[in-house]
């Protein structure tokens, strides 16, 4: 990663005050004194709890190399990434009617999953979280990828 400035990083949860919490943790990693010593002092332009940017970092004008957004907010879908990393984006709360996991569906769908540079690679897509419903994001992607190599579902 380190040799990759251009690396556009989206990590997303329920909300984005659970994903700002994991960018603030991946930012902490990066200001230790022990990784400066070996890899230099990586600060950028954006060094925010919700975004981060890398030093000569070689991005699209309006892009951080990490940024955190929810699952519960469309403001992701004006965002471009060449990962994604989803963790716990589905909750009891939004998962118990059809209603909620339609809205979820058509978040991860519509907004999220179009966020992805075209020649991102499809292990570059990472989701992760507890089931609560056969029909959640996690039901429909098993049904969706059954037979194809990019998806795999480890509980």
């Amino acid at each position: 990663m380190l040799d990759n400035r251009s690396i556009m990083i989206g990590i997303g949860s329920e909300n984005k005050g659970k994903s700002t919490a994991m960018v603030m943790a991946i930012r902490r990693h990066f200001e230790r004194p022990d990784f400066i010593k070996i890899f230099g002092d990586l600060k950028g332009q954006v060094w925010r709890e919700d975004e981060i940017s890398f030093k000569d970092a070689r991005l699209q004008e309006k892009e951080a190399n990490v940024t955190a957004f929810g699952m519960d907010s469309s403001a992701v879908a004006s965002k471009h990434f060449t990962d994604l990393d989803l963790d716990d984006p589905v909750t009891f709360e939004n998962s118990q009617t059809f209603a909620a996991r339609e809205k979820m569906w058509n978040r991860y769908f519509y907004d999220v999953l179009p966020t992805l540079e075209p020649d991102a690679d499809s292990k570059n897509h990472h989701i992760r979280g507890t089931r609560y419903h056969p029909d959640d994001i996690y039901g429909r992607l098993l049904k969706r990828y059954a037979n194809k190599r990019c998806f795999s579902f480890k509980s």
